[in-house]
Protein backbone atom coordinates (compact mmCIF):
# COMPACT_ATOMS: atom_id res chain seq x y z
CA UNK A 1 0.00 0.00 0.00
CA UNK A 2 3.03 2.30 0.31
CA UNK A 3 1.98 3.63 3.69
CA UNK A 4 3.80 4.07 6.95
CA UNK A 5 0.81 5.09 9.03
CA UNK A 6 -2.92 5.57 8.87
CA UNK A 7 -2.80 9.35 8.68
CA UNK A 8 -4.38 11.02 5.68
CA UNK A 9 -0.97 11.88 4.22
CA UNK A 10 1.02 8.91 5.52
CA UNK A 11 1.15 7.16 2.16
CA UNK A 12 3.03 7.73 -1.07
CA UNK A 13 -0.06 8.37 -3.14
CA UNK A 14 -1.42 11.17 -0.97
CA UNK A 15 1.97 12.85 -0.74
CA UNK A 16 2.41 12.70 -4.51
CA UNK A 17 -1.07 14.21 -4.86
CA UNK A 18 -0.14 17.01 -2.44
CA UNK A 19 2.76 17.98 -4.72
CA UNK A 20 0.26 18.36 -7.54
CA UNK A 21 -1.86 20.53 -5.25
CA UNK A 22 1.03 22.98 -4.90
CA UNK A 23 0.66 23.83 -8.59
CA UNK A 24 -3.00 24.75 -8.13
CA UNK A 25 -4.61 28.05 -7.16
CA UNK A 26 -8.24 26.86 -7.08
CA UNK A 27 -10.44 23.94 -6.00
CA UNK A 28 -10.45 22.14 -9.36
CA UNK A 29 -7.98 19.44 -8.28
CA UNK A 30 -9.94 18.74 -5.11
CA UNK A 31 -13.22 18.62 -7.03
CA UNK A 32 -11.89 16.27 -9.72
CA UNK A 33 -10.17 14.02 -7.16
CA UNK A 34 -13.37 13.63 -5.16
CA UNK A 35 -15.43 13.18 -8.33
CA UNK A 36 -13.19 10.38 -9.56
CA UNK A 37 -14.11 8.28 -6.52
CA UNK A 38 -17.81 8.83 -7.12
CA UNK A 39 -17.54 7.50 -10.68
CA UNK A 40 -16.20 4.05 -9.76
CA UNK A 41 -18.08 0.85 -8.99
CA UNK A 42 -15.12 -0.48 -7.02
CA UNK A 43 -12.92 2.34 -5.73
CA UNK A 44 -9.22 2.01 -6.47
CA UNK A 45 -7.00 2.38 -3.36
CA UNK A 46 -4.87 5.12 -4.92
CA UNK A 47 -7.92 7.12 -5.95
CA UNK A 48 -9.36 6.70 -2.46
CA UNK A 49 -6.10 7.83 -0.83
CA UNK A 50 -6.02 10.95 -2.99
CA UNK A 51 -9.67 11.68 -2.20
CA UNK A 52 -9.06 11.33 1.53
CA UNK A 53 -6.18 13.80 1.20
CA UNK A 54 -8.45 16.19 -0.72
CA UNK A 55 -11.11 15.87 1.97
CA UNK A 56 -8.58 16.62 4.69
CA UNK A 57 -7.65 19.78 2.77
CA UNK A 58 -11.33 20.73 2.54
CA UNK A 59 -11.70 20.28 6.29
CA UNK A 60 -8.80 22.66 6.82
CA UNK A 61 -10.17 25.19 4.36
CA UNK A 62 -13.41 25.08 6.38
CA UNK A 63 -11.34 26.00 9.44
CA UNK A 64 -11.03 22.60 11.08
CA UNK A 65 -7.33 22.41 11.85
CA UNK A 66 -7.66 19.30 14.01
CA UNK A 67 -7.45 17.11 10.90
CA UNK A 68 -3.87 16.21 10.13
CA UNK A 69 -2.32 17.23 6.82
CA UNK A 70 1.25 17.41 5.57
CA UNK A 71 3.34 20.56 5.87
CA UNK A 72 3.24 21.60 2.21
CA UNK A 73 -0.55 21.19 2.12
CA UNK A 74 -0.83 23.25 5.29
CA UNK A 75 1.13 26.03 3.59
CA UNK A 76 -1.23 25.80 0.59
CA UNK A 77 -4.27 26.03 2.88
CA UNK A 78 -2.82 29.05 4.67
CA UNK A 79 -2.24 30.73 1.31
CA UNK A 80 -5.78 30.17 0.00
CA UNK A 81 -7.97 29.92 3.11
CA UNK A 82 -10.69 32.54 2.92
CA UNK A 83 -9.95 33.15 -0.77
CA UNK A 84 -11.59 30.03 -2.18
CA UNK A 85 -15.32 29.49 -1.85
CA UNK A 86 -16.28 25.97 -0.82
CA UNK A 87 -19.74 25.20 -2.11
CA UNK A 88 -22.28 23.14 -0.19
CA UNK A 89 -22.39 20.85 -3.22
CA UNK A 90 -18.65 20.14 -2.97
CA UNK A 91 -19.02 19.31 0.71
CA UNK A 92 -21.97 17.00 -0.05
CA UNK A 93 -19.95 15.29 -2.78
CA UNK A 94 -17.05 14.96 -0.37
CA UNK A 95 -19.19 13.31 2.28
CA UNK A 96 -20.66 10.98 -0.32
CA UNK A 97 -17.15 10.06 -1.48
CA UNK A 98 -16.02 9.40 2.08
CA UNK A 99 -19.02 7.14 2.67
CA UNK A 100 -18.11 5.25 -0.51
CA UNK A 101 -14.46 4.91 0.57
CA UNK A 102 -15.60 3.48 3.90
CA UNK A 103 -18.13 1.22 2.14
CA UNK A 104 -18.03 -2.30 0.80
CA UNK A 105 -16.76 -1.42 -2.68
CA UNK A 106 -13.45 0.17 -1.68
CA UNK A 107 -10.00 -1.32 -2.15
CA UNK A 108 -8.57 1.05 0.48
CA UNK A 109 -11.07 -0.18 3.07
CA UNK A 110 -10.32 -3.78 2.08
CA UNK A 111 -6.59 -3.19 2.55
CA UNK A 112 -7.11 -1.66 5.98
CA UNK A 113 -9.44 -4.52 6.97
CA UNK A 114 -6.55 -6.91 6.30
CA UNK A 115 -4.60 -5.01 8.97
CA UNK A 116 -6.86 -6.18 11.79
CA UNK A 117 -4.94 -4.31 14.51
CA UNK A 118 -5.14 -1.01 12.61
CA UNK A 119 -8.57 -1.18 11.00
CA UNK A 120 -10.59 0.22 13.95
CA UNK A 121 -8.21 3.18 14.28
CA UNK A 122 -8.42 3.85 10.51
CA UNK A 123 -12.22 3.82 10.75
CA UNK A 124 -12.01 6.30 13.62
CA UNK A 125 -9.82 8.63 11.53
CA UNK A 126 -12.33 8.45 8.69
CA UNK A 127 -15.20 9.23 11.07
CA UNK A 128 -13.27 12.21 12.47
CA UNK A 129 -12.78 13.47 8.92
CA UNK A 130 -16.48 13.00 8.20
CA UNK A 131 -17.37 15.00 11.30
CA UNK A 132 -14.94 17.76 10.30
CA UNK A 133 -16.66 18.07 6.92
CA UNK A 134 -20.22 17.99 8.29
Amino acid sequence: MGSWGMGHFENDTALDWSYELQESDNLNLLTSTIGKVLNQDYIDADDASMAVAALAILAHLKGNSSIEIDESSLEWVEKYQGKLEISDDLLKQGLKALDAIMGNESELKDLWEEEEDCYPAWCEKMLELKQALS
